[in-house]
């Protein structure tokens, strides 16, 4: 029933392809293989330069928060920031962040 056929782990096989031939069949094809990668190159330069260049930059603005109990008081103690060096003498977090 078994329709398998059991091989001799010592056999040679014909279909193997060795390191050896790989690198001998580059080795005939390397002209080949240099002009491609030339002409690669080139026209990846050629449409790099002919694109025109394009600049994006984004900015978000943050409103102002309105704050509450315990955050308001901290919110105050920030403004002690702009005495030790913090950002541009901001007095609150609103003004720090439109200082930023």
């Amino acid at each position: 029933m078994n329709n398998i056929e059991n091989t001799a782990p010592d056999q040679d096989f014909e279909d193997e392809i060795s390191i050896t031939d790989i690198f001998i069949a580059l080795g005939q094809e390397k002209i080949t293989l240099f002009s491609v990668f030339i002409l690669g190159t080139c026209l990846a330069l050629a449409a790099a330069l002919l694109m025109p260049r394009s600049y994006v930059a984004t900015t978000v603005i943050m409103p102002p928060q309105q704050n509450s109990g315990a955050a308001s008081a901290l919110s105050q103690l920030a403004g002690l920031g702009g005495l030790v060096g913090g950002v541009s003498g901001a007095k609150s977090s609103d003004e720090m962040y439109v200082a930023l």
